[in-house]
């Protein structure tokens, strides 16, 4: 966007019918997304006056701003609340994700059942050195937990919690962070890192142009 705002503007400004603006993405995309937005509402709106709505649609996206609400002024807290009422979050399953990096017990709970599940190799060894030195540090580690849950979800949640599920919550960023990983049963049949590595990317897939069966990555479900 920095290289190439002029064309983008300069696009927007030559149809006036565009009269909304949807930024997207999955993953980091999609925390990406969400800050593209809050970027061209500072920087873009003045000049395409025609756009009535900015919005941002994102696929299992982090939690990308950090705000300290306790010395925030209003005028930023009323941004940020209207900011959340255009920006949506797809997220699936428990899938750990869209909690990093703000939700620091749900990403510890991801990791201690990768630990669990796992009981030698490279990954299993670092995980366990991991866990063993920030336990010696428990100071720093809980400083570490409390820098990251200043990053927060400035959006609303759509929240599907089973794969079969037909219509998904919408919910609020904190009642999203109140749910544990424990909390979802589906992920039982699978252990903690080849559950995660498959329900990443389910839904960005399904609604893709390639999507042509019930298969992803070459697994049924």
């Amino acid at each position: 966007m920095a290289l190439h705002e002029e064309h983008f503007v300069e696009a927007i400004k030559k149809n006036p019918r565009v009269k909304r603006v949807v930024f997207t993405g999955h993953s980091l995309g999609g925390g990406l997304a969400a800050v593209a937005q809050l970027f061209a509402l500072g920087s873009w709106a003045k000049d395409v006056p025609q756009v009535e709505e900015w919005r941002t649609l994102a696929f299992e996206g982090l939690a990308v701003f950090y705000v300290d609400e306790k010395n925030t002024d209003p005028l930023t807290k009323n941004v940020l609340k209207q900011f959340a009422e255009y920006t949506r979050n797809f997220a699936f399953c428990g899938d750990a994700v869209p909690r990093a990096p703000s939700n620091a017990d749900y990403i510890e709970e991801v990791i201690d059942g990768v630990v669990d599940d796992m009981t030698d190799g490279p990954p299993f060894i670092i995980h366990k050195l991991m866990k063993k030195k920030l336990g010696d540090m428990d100071d720093v580690k809980d400083r570490l937990a409390g820098v990251l849950e200043g990053y927060k979800h400035y959006s609303k949640i759509i929240h599907y919690e089973d794969p079969q599920q037909k219509v998904p919550q919408l919910l609020e960023a904190d009642e999203f962070d109140a749910i544990k990983f424990s909390d979802y049963a589906v992920y039982d049949d699978l252990p903690t890192s080849k559950y995660h590595y498959y329900i990443h990317g389910v839904i960005p897939y399904a609604m893709s142009p390639q999507y042509k069966d019930l298969t992803y990555n070459g697994h049924e479900d």
